[in-house]
């Protein structure tokens, strides 16, 4: 393939809207809290006490950053009675984190041999 055939290739696969829209999605996983929050509601959904729980975070600390993750599109709240629950929104989330969580086992399982 000749080098401008190999650009122009490059250039279209990788679209700004394209970049702009995985910058967007890592860039709000990048968060350890984020990511915990993400990877919790991967397995189930959760009420904000509950998340607060599993991420042992604040309160005002966990809310925050279910805020930027529903405005951002990547997880869904409902009301169930008084409580509002938490749910991941996104499948691709889901895919990000069945990957992460390949691509990085068996680093985590050799730290967890270690002890």
């Amino acid at each position: 393939m000749e080098t401008r055939e190999l650009v122009a290739s490059v250039k279209e696969r990788f679209q700004d809207i394209r970049c702009l829209q995985v910058e967007h999605y890592l860039g709000l996983m990048s968060s350890p809290l984020r990511f915990h929050i993400l990877c919790a509601l991967n397995t189930h959904s959760f009420s904000v006490g509950e998340l607060v729980e599993i991420c042992e975070g604040t309160l005002s600390n966990v809310s925050q950053q279910l805020k930027l993750l529903w405005m951002g599109g990547l997880i869904t709240k409902a009301r169930q009675g008084k409580t509002i629950v938490y749910s991941l929104g996104d499948q691709r989330v889901a895919q990000l984190i069945a990957t992460l969580e390949e691509l990085f086992a068996k680093e985590v399982t050799a730290c967890v041999d270690e002890d």
